[in-house]
């Protein structure tokens, strides 16, 4: 039979949670006012924890068949900025603001992929110049890699924390070594041949 431990929550956590949900169902049971918001509160929050988690194993799943199915590209997990569609200029592309999407990268070529949709792929000598700015992917301005072409298009992708994908955008230093690292190869691109 499989091994399902790695799946299962601590059994502290389990514990804790059954713990509460007994305590709450006696305080209902004897007839307390605030049991019934507080039970319905609990159980809302633990499906919320639940349901994170599982998105989050779902994606990073689906990152590692991506790793999987393209051996040689380097991936990082990003949300897509406000401008990124209309960048792009590509009809028909459901891309909004904070879409998840996956920024994958060769010594030869760069990407970004929606799932196993590959959005856009330019090889290095295409990129002019990759830095660090704002960008927009919820709510909040958040420090993004800005990738410019050759032609002048700016694609701006706010960096996940985590390469595998992550609930948190990058920080402000995690954003600007992603970008250095990606301006190596932009640069290395651009040197003439000896």
């Amino acid at each position: 039979m499989k091994d399902l431990r790695h799946k299962l929550p601590p059994a502290g956590t389990v514990v804790g949670v059954a713990a509460m949900l007994v305590m709450l169902v006696h305080s209902w049971w004897r007839g307390d006012a605030l049991a019934v918001p507080l039970l319905v509160t609990a159980v809302l929050t633990v499906g919320m924890v639940v349901g994170f988690r599982e998105w989050g194993r779902r994606s990073t799943a689906a990152r590692s068949a991506l790793a999987t199915e393209r051996p040689g590209w380097t991936l990082h997990g990003v949300w897509a900025d406000v401008s990124l569609r209309e960048a792009l200029g590509i009809r028909g592309l459901e891309l909004r603001k904070g879409t998840r999407l996956t920024l994958a990268w060769t010594a030869q070529e760069v990407a970004i992929w929606r799932g196993s949709e590959t959005v856009i792929c330019l090889p290095w000598s295409q990129i002019a110049a990759v830095d660090v700015t704002m960008g927009s992917a919820s709510e909040r301005q958040n420090p993004a890699v800005r990738f410019t072409t050759a032609e002048g298009t700016r694609l701006l992708l706010v960096a996940m924390r985590r390469p595998e994908g992550s609930l948190f955008p990058a920080s402000r230093g995690g954003t600007e070594e992603l970008a250095a690292e990606l301006a190596t190869l932009a640069a290395a691109a651009w040197e003439p041949e000896r």
